[in-house]
């Protein structure tokens, strides 16, 4: 997928850090940051499509658990291209949530913004390319969880 340009939503409430994380994927990739979840979903309901959606799990409003079911019930095709950013989860709920196997995410803080943009890169890729290879956009093949379970055991 090199060379192809992304279509990146970042959903992320701390405005400073949302601009900073279309700043360092801009080069590569279409940005579009955005601070509420539920204007996400406005757009997303709009017919708006995205390659990948990054969403910080803990949003005032709209929560990042929120905003997956309901991407769910308007645009079930695009819920495998959601990627949670996470300090942790803060709730036993959210804790639930990160722990189900068809849940992906990243934690903050990132090791260094060129690991952020190197896995954000890996992610793209393989939505970018189940959708190539399955037009329905069906396709799941489980490698981004894998690189955090990797992470986690230390292998990332």
């Amino acid at each position: 997928m090199k060379g192809q340009r992304g279509r990146i939503l970042v959903i992320e409430d701390d405005e400073k850090l949302g601009k900073m994380l279309g700043r360092v994927l801009a080069p590569e990739h279409d940005i579009d940051v955005q601070t509420r979840a539920q204007d996400a979903l406005d757009r997303i309901a709009g017919g708006e499509r995205f390659d990948l959606i990054l969403c910080d799990l803990m949003l005032g409003g709209v929560n990042g658990m929120e905003f997956y079911e309901r991407v769910g019930q308007i645009a079930p095709e695009m819920v495998e291209r959601i990627v949670f950013t996470t300090a942790g989860a803060v709730t036993p709920r959210a804790e639930a949530f990160l722990k189900r196997p068809d849940i992906q995410h990243i934690e903050k803080p990132f090791p260094s913004l060129a690991e952020f943009r190197a896995v954000v890169q890996g992610y793209l890729a393989r939505t970018m390319g189940a959708r190539h290879r399955d037009p329905c956009g069906s396709a799941r093949t489980g490698a981004a969880r894998e690189w955090s379970a990797g992470t986690e055991r230390g292998e990332g």
